[in-house]
C-alpha cells in the first residue's frame, strides 16, 4: 500500500484532500514517505498544505532504505527544516532507546554546515539522551569549530558527551578539539584514549588496527606544540600497548588455537 501511495505522490495524482490526510497520518513513516515523493509539487501548494508537508518531513524517520538520501536532497533546498528534523530525531532517541535510528551519512555534511546557534541548541538538547545514542551526532554538531568544542567542554550538562567530541582520527581538525580539551583540564592520556571512541570494529588482525593508530599518533608527537607532543606521546603509549597485547593473543591463537 505504501508503494502505491509513493507512486501516486510522485505522479502528482493525489488530490489535495487526500494529501492533507496522508501528511497528517498517525504513522510518521507513511506521512514522511508521501511527503518525500510529493516534494516536487510543494511550491505550488497553498500555505496550509505546505505547513503539513514540512511537519511530515520533520517527523519522518530515517529508516534503512533510500529515505536518508531523499532527506538530504530536501534539506539541501530547505536547510531550516534540517535543524527541526534533528531535534525531532533526538527526542525519538530519548523516548525509545531500544529502537535506535542512525542518522544517515548523507546528512553529515549538512549538519556540520548548520548555523552555529542552531548547532549549539541541538547540542544542549542531546544532554537529555544517553550519550551512546548521540555520539556521532555530537561530532557532527561540534565539527571543527573551536567555539562549539569549547561549549561542550565548558558546559557541565554536556559532561557525558565530552569524550564523543574527541572521537576521530588524530588529524589536524581532531587536534584542534584535543587542544581545547587540554585547556579545559583533560589529561593527555584521556584525550588520546578518547579518540578511538567507545567501540571499534574492523577487518583483519586487531594488531594491525592498533598499529595504524600508533602511526597516527607518531605524527602528532612530532608537531612543534607542547600539547600536541604530550597527546602524541600518550597516544603512542596507549595504542602501542593495545597493539602488543593483540599481537600476543594472535600468536597464542596461531600456535594453540586459543581465543
Amino acid at each position: 500500500m505504501l508503494n502505491l501511495l509513493e507512486m501516486l505522490a510522485a505522479r502528482s495524482e493525489l488530490r489535495p484532500s487526500a494529501l492533507s490526510l496522508l501528511l497528517d497520518h498517525a504513522d510518521p513513516v507513511v506521512a514522511g514517505r508521501v511527503a518525500i515523493y510529493s516534494r516536487s509539487d510543494v511550491n505550488n501548494w497553498p500555505q496550509e498544505l505546505k505547513a503539513k508537508w514540512e511537519r511530515a518531513i520533520i517527523r519522518c524517520p530515517a529508516g534503512n532504505d533510500s529515505t536518508g538520501y531523499w532527506l538530504s536532497v530536501i534539506f539541501t533546498g530547505h536547510p531550516d527544516l534540517l535543524a527541526e528534523w534533528i531535534g525531532e530525531w533526538i527526542t525519538r532517541q530519548g523516548q525509545n532507546a531500544r529502537d535506535y535510528e542512525p542518522i544517515p551519512r548523507e546528512l553529515e555534511p549538512l549538519i556540520v554546515a548548520l548555523p552555529i546557534e542552531a548547532r549549539r541548541q541541538l547540542l544542549d538538547q542531546t544532554a537529555a539522551v544517553n550519550a551512546f545514542l548521540v555520539d556521532s551526532l555530537v561530532v557532527d554538531l561540534t565539527g571543527d569549530d573551536e567555539e562549539m568544542v569549547a561549549h561542550v567542554f565548558s558546559n557541565p550538562a554536556l559532561a557525558d558527551l565530552q569524550r564523543d567530541a574527541l572521537t576521530g582520527k588524530p588529524n589536524a581538525s581532531w587536534l584542534q578539539r584535543a587542544k581545547i580539551a587540554a585547556r579545559q583540564g583533560w589529561s593527555a592520556e584521556d584525550i588520546a584514549s578518547a579518540a578511538v571512541g567507545s567501540m571499534w570494529s574492523g577487518w583483519g588482525p586487531e594488531s594491525e588496527h592498533w598499529s595504524v593508530w600508533v602511526a597516527d599518533f607518531e605524527v602528532v608527537r612530532t608537531i612543534d606544540d607542547s600539547d600536541a607532543r604530550a597527546i602524541g606521546e600518550a597516544g603512542v603509549r596507549i595504542y602501542s600497548d593495545r597493539r602488543d597485547r593483540a599481537l600476543q593473543r594472535e600468536r597464542r591463537e596461531a600456535i594453540f588455537g586459543e581465543r
